[in-house]
């Protein structure tokens, strides 16, 4: 009878053991699909950089050359280079035909007089 209780709690014993251990591979699968899934949007974030570094650095070097005509806009773009996005990006782009219309402008007007 003795044995017959031994058994029975071993049995509830290694029953409890087995879905811990269930228990910890689902927890591990979870974590290493949501670590797949974050390398993943990583990746897509690296890549979208490659993509809008050329342009962005081209508006860069013409900001710094707007920067030196002292054009309050592109000084203030410039200062905000540094928290770049998406979104950014594209107001930049904006700010840049803007800034460069003003300096075709202030070109044609000090060449006028």
């Amino acid at each position: 009878m003795a044995n017959g209780c031994l058994l029975s709690g071993l049995i509830r014993k290694w029953q409890e053991l087995w879905k811990s251990e269930q228990k910890c591979r689902y927890l591990m699968e979870v974590i290493l699909n949501n670590w797949k899934f974050r390398m993943e949007i990583l990746l897509e974030e690296l890549e979208l950089l490659e993509l809008i570094d050329e342009p962005y650095t081209q508006k860069v070097k013409f900001l710094d050359h707007a920067c030196y005509v002292n054009d309050n806009q592109a000084k203030l773009w410039h200062r905000r280079l540094g928290h770049m996005s998406v979104g950014n990006m594209r107001q930049l782009q904006k700010v840049a035909e803007g800034v460069s219309y003003n300096l075709k402008h202030k070109s044609i007007i000090i060449n006028n007089q």
